[in-house]
């Protein structure tokens, strides 16, 4: 499972442009064995079966808590269904039912329920 976040407000000084959220989802050529090892893959793949993207959309100063579980919106795709992309856009996973905190875990575990296993292709 791979856990993907992003927040409308920033802590850092805003850009002057605003782009639209993304969440990068390219193919993995590799991976990092024991923190330092560089094992390159057979082919580029993703190694998570489920991903849950993760947003946080209050921008009052006031009331956001980026700490707070219930003020986060999460959205769970399995691999199979994400596009043939490096990045995918919030736009388009909001097309998708959104889970709080509560659901989230009834909701990964429908996802997981429909991946097939299938043989580790990295460790972990």
């Amino acid at each position: 499972m791979q856990l993907k976040q992003a927040a409308a407000l920033q802590t850092w000084k805003a850009p002057k442009e605003i782009r639209p959220t993304r969440f990068g989802i390219k193919l993995q050529t590799g991976y990092w064995a024991n923190g330092a090892d560089w094992t390159p893959a057979p082919a580029p793949t993703r190694y998570a079966a489920i991903y849950i993207f993760a947003w946080h959309d209050v921008t009052d100063k006031k009331t956001c808590d980026h700490a707070d579980p219930a003020q986060w919106r999460f959205y769970v795709v399995p691999t199979t269904e994400l596009p043939d992309t490096n990045t995918l856009t919030l736009a388009t996973l909001q097309r998708r039912p959104a889970h709080d905190v509560d659901t989230l875990a009834a909701a990964v575990e429908f996802a997981r329920c429909g991946v097939k296993r299938r043989p580790a292709t990295a460790p972990g």
